[in-house]
Formats: C-alpha cells, sequence, structure tokens
C-alpha cells in the first residue's frame, strides 16, 4: 500500500494496521534536516576550499608578476 504524509512524502508500506504516522513523520523529518545538516557541512568545506585555492593561487599570479618586472629591470 502507498500512502503519503503530510510533508509530500511517499511511503511504502505492507500493514497501515499497527503503524504510528506521528512518529514515522518525525523520524523522517528528522532524518531529512540530518541529510541537509551533512549537505550544508560538505557545501561549506568545498568553498572554503576554494578560497584558498584562490587566495594561494592569487599569491602565487602575485610573485610571478614580481618576478616579471625584475626580469624586465636587468
Amino acid at each position: 500500500m502507498i500512502r503519503i504524509n503530510r510533508y509530500g512524502i511517499i511511503i511504502f508500506v505492507r500493514e497501515v494496521r499497527n503503524m504510528d504516522w506521528d512518529l514515522t513523520e518525525k523520524v523522517l523529518k528528522n532524518l531529512a534536516y540530518i541529510v541537509g545538516m551533512g549537505v550544508g557541512i560538505i557545501t561549506a568545506k568545498k568553498n572554503l576550499n576554494d578560497m584558498k585555492d584562490r587566495k594561494e593561487k592569487k599569491k602565487e599570479e602575485e610573485i610571478e608578476k614580481r618576478l616579471a618586472r625584475k626580469t624586465r629591470r636587468k
């Protein structure tokens, strides 16, 4: 049997007799929250690493420019 809870989540159930739907919905809601937090943490880590990479690349380009200026002066 297929049932859709109030959050729009489809639940496949064999027996509906003794199911506690409020508990099921709370568990699914908490699970969705945990997954969302995990995705948020992963995204934040990725963004931080990208920022560090850009900063390092900028430093390297600055060093290359300085070397190029010194080379031209000689």
